[in-house]
């Protein structure tokens, strides 16, 4: 068995600290120069330096069609500072059935207030708490991709 002295092991401790340093140092440098020969699956040069596209903006004041039938409704107006968590949900303020005609707001639909057994409650069950899960904000934007998509 090898002993070493705590001398020894404050020259061991310091001899990793030197080589995870030097690790991290060529592991940033070799990633760095991954990084610039990024390429498309078409085979294309990436530029990783301007990745970011321009947000879209968000249309407020109209409601668009929906794709399909049983589509959530897009959300008309702004939400990115709506508080939605498990013990808040500033959508029910003008949403819920209590509050939608003084408001002016579309009321939930019933699905929103039956559990998973299908028996009805008169708050919003836990399973349809976090809105923005189906309901997105509605964006002027073109598809991502080609769609033939028909509801007929």
């Amino acid at each position: 068995m090898i002993t070493i002295s705590k001398r020894g092991d404050l020259a061991v401790k310091k001899l990793m600290t030197i080589g995870m340093v030097a690790g991290a140092l060529i592991l940033g440098l070799v990633t760095g120069v991954q990084a610039a020969d990024v390429k498309t699956l078409r085979g294309e040069q990436v530029d990783t330096h301007s990745l970011s596209s321009p947000v879209p903006m968000l249309v407020t004041g109209q409601k668009f069609e929906r794709s399909f039938r049983q589509q959530p409704p897009l959300v008309s107006h702004e939400v990115d500072k709506y508080q939605i968590n498990l013990k808040a949900n500033e959508c029910l303020k003008c949403h819920d059935w209590r509050y939608a005609a003084k408001e002016k707001a579309p009321e939930m639909t019933k699905a929103h207030y039956k559990d998973r057994n299908g028996e009805e409650w008169d708050e919003v069950t836990r399973g349809r708490w976090f809105c923005t899960q189906c309901h997105a904000p509605q964006t002027n934007v073109a598809p991502l991709v080609e769609n033939t998509f028909s509801a007929k």
